[in-house]
């Protein structure tokens, strides 16, 4: 029998397994280093045992041979919705693990962290841990620890729910919410839409011991079944002499993936805590590392600083949503857009060849195909946009190369006479984005955060050109003319547009993870966006 950590599925060390006698509870063994214990001498009026573990809750249960893991929860303060999106007015439920006395208020992330609403004090409520071998398919059935409803007048948005210590006053988790905008109020008022990047957010989810890039059991990440099938890079090659409807068939059916990848196109359920969404910082102006919601909150604060207002939803919006952008005269993408479904695509594709502009304030921006399940949860369906369903860079100018992956630099000017740089005095060879507040910040814990570059060294460098970096591809060139470029050593993010042309919208892109963390400190960064919304939206 093994014994983990119910976050992260990983083993825990000197365990002290107890079982009960005449005298109430004695000890009877403790975990090795992977966490295994062996229960098979236990007698039948000794298989009630309890677990006790530094910064676990202690668990009481009777072992059964069926029994092969055994979860403990972390003593720390962790809840989720059932939801990660709503609109104003409606209802919603909150489930918690609470291991101290928290008070649950509503925020609003914006240039100022706007209370919303107190709910007042939630009571300590311990959770039940989850032994289903692999309970991120299946997702959590935690107890109700408040049902509210969002105000009616309530702007649409990015929110978190703060659970707040009542004895420190210190943030504790800060449970990620998107409010949609109402879809009788679509580009009324506004005709920029702005996209949040959940199905990036849900991919890095790793509660529950599996993401889209860890499976953890045990010490190291495994698949817990194989299917036969071709090796992934026969694939491959087959799919360059192949037509593209095979081509896509062969990638994305499970018959054919590799057996080892098997696990990546499981499906990811939205009901589990995210621990990495970075929303727990008092101010949008402070230092952060973060890829995901965090990040995306630095692109809003700016907005909402220079008065650029916008309609907001989430990817399962745009999903489910035909005809949605045709509202818009411009969508913005933040901050790591990089998980697309097809009919996400396929509606940005149809409308920007209406008109839509593009505007991409993102890295690795659609470089994977999901699906998403009726209840908002999201599975893998191809780790390779271009080879299961169409090339990218036909919208977006770029794509996602790994070879300045972890560093950071400002960008240089190539083409200082352009319109987009108008008032900026910016000339050929100068500097931009010189610093990012997302940058080379020292942990809060040291525990496994997804939503931190994935690198012991961390960032190397500085500046608004990194952390992923897109640059133009073959075929893109042609179309994409290149305004400036991140002066990281191995070519750094690409600035670059495509100008409208007949019913053909315009698209423009900085390429980068870092760049949306740069406008808050930037000026001249801001003016460069500035002018593209400008032009986009008049």
């Amino acid at each position: 029998m093994i014994i983990v950590s119910q976050e992260l599925n990983l083993p825990i060390e000197s365990a002290k397994v107890e079982k009960i006698s005449n005298n109430g509870w004695v000890f009877y063994c403790e975990t090795d280093s992977d966490g295994i214990v062996n229960l098979d001498s236990l007698t039948s009026s000794e298989k009630r045992i309890r677990i006790v573990a530094r910064g676990f809750i202690s668990r009481e249960l009777i072992v059964q041979d069926s029994i092969k893991l055994i979860r403990l929860l972390e003593r720390s303060v962790i809840g989720y919705h059932d939801r990660l999106d709503a609109l104003p007015g409606e209802e919603l439920v909150l489930r918690a693990h609470i291991t101290e006395k928290v008070r649950a208020v509503l925020f609003r992330h914006s240039f100022c962290l706007e209370e919303q609403k107190d709910y007042g004090i939630l009571p300590v409520q311990y959770q039940l841990p989850d032994d289903n071998i692999d309970v991120v398919k299946s997702g959590f059935n935690w107890k109700e620890s408040l049902r509210y409803k969002l105000p009616t007048d309530i702007i649409p948005g990015l929110f978190s729910m703060r659970l707040i210590s009542v004895e420190t006053k210190k943030v504790l988790h800060a449970v990620p919410l998107i409010v949609n905008t109402r879809p009788s109020e679509y580009g009324k008022k506004n005709k920029l839409l702005l996209l949040a990047s959940n199905t990036t957010w849900q991919s890095y989810n790793i509660y529950g011991g599996r993401s889209r890039y860890r499976q953890n059991i045990g010490k190291k990440s495994i698949q817990f079944h194989s299917k036969s099938g071709l090796n992934l890079w026969a694939v491959r090659l087959i799919g360059l002499i192949l037509p593209l409807f095979v081509k896509r068939f062969l990638v994305s059916s499970e018959r054919f993936r590799e057996p080892s990848l098997d696990w990546k196109f499981w499906k990811l359920s939205i009901r589990r805590p995210f621990t990495h969404c970075g929303l727990e910082d008092n101010s949008p102006e402070i230092k952060f590392m973060n890829h995901l919601a965090g990040a995306e909150w630095r692109l809003i604060a700016w907005l909402e600083r220079e008065g650029i207002e916008y309609d907001f939803c989430s990817g399962a919006v745009l999903h489910s949503t035909p005809d949605l952008l045709s509202n818009y005269n411009a969508i913005l993408l933040s901050s790591h857009c990089e998980y697309w479904t097809e009919n996400m695509y396929k509606e940005l594709r149809a409308q920007h060849n209406k008109g839509l502009w593009i505007i991409n304030i993102s890295g690795n921006t659609m470089y994977r195909l999901i699906d998403y399940y009726n209840d908002g949860s999201t599975r893998c369906v191809s780790l390779s946009f271009k080879d299961s369903l169409a090339d990218e860079t036909e919208l977006t100018g770029g794509r996602f190369d790994s070879l300045d992956y972890g560093t950071a630099a400002p960008y240089t000017i190539k083409t200082p006479k352009h319109w987009v740089f108008d008032g900026t005095g910016l000339m050929k060879s100068d500097l931009i984005g010189v610093k990012s507040l997302n940058s080379n910040v020292q942990p809060h814990t040291s525990r496994y955060d997804p939503g931190r570059i994935g690198k012991k060294s961390g960032l190397i460098g500085e500046g608004a050109s990194g952390w992923e970096c897109d640059k133009r591809t073959y075929s893109s060139r042609k179309n994409y003319k290149l305004l400036a470029k991140g002066i990281n050593n191995k070519g750094g993010s690409e600035m670059i547009i495509k100008e409208p042309k007949g019913n053909v919208g315009g698209t423009f892109s900085v390429g980068s993870i870092l760049f949306g963390g740069a406008l808050l400190i930037d000026e001249k960064a801001g003016e460069i966006v500035k002018n593209v919304l400008k032009k986009a939206l008049k």
